[in-house]
Formats: C-alpha cells, structure tokens, sequence
C-alpha cells in the first residue's frame, strides 16, 4: 500500500469515501466512526528540502 503513483484527479470527479473533499467532509467521516487508522503527515524535512533542490539544480542544469 502507498506505492502506487500518484496522478492528478478532475476537480468534477466525485470523492469515493468523503462526501466531499473539504475538511469538514473529513472531519464527519472520522466523527462518524468509519475512520478505523488515521496518518497525519505534517511539516517539511531537511532531507526533504536537500531533495527539492537537488531536482531544481537539475532542471536548471
């Protein structure tokens, strides 16, 4: 799990869990007990940003 790739959705696309994609439709969604494990990923890493630039020196490159 999570190493698909990832690719852009049509904004008119209907959600296939939330009822909407907004925080509040996720907030109902975990109010409502169907959430069973919650991941929340915050913030930015050194090893993060050394990456961001790598790839931008590349691309100038």
């Amino acid at each position: 799990m999570g190493q698909e790739e990832s690719r852009v959705i049509e904004a008119d696309a209907p959600p296939r869990t939330l009822q909407e994609r907004t925080l509040e439709a996720l907030a109902q969604y975990i109010k409502d007990g169907r959430a069973q494990k919650i991941v929340v990923m915050v913030g930015w890493s050194d090893e993060l940003s050394k990456h961001v630039l790598i790839r931008q020196r590349q691309a100038q490159e």
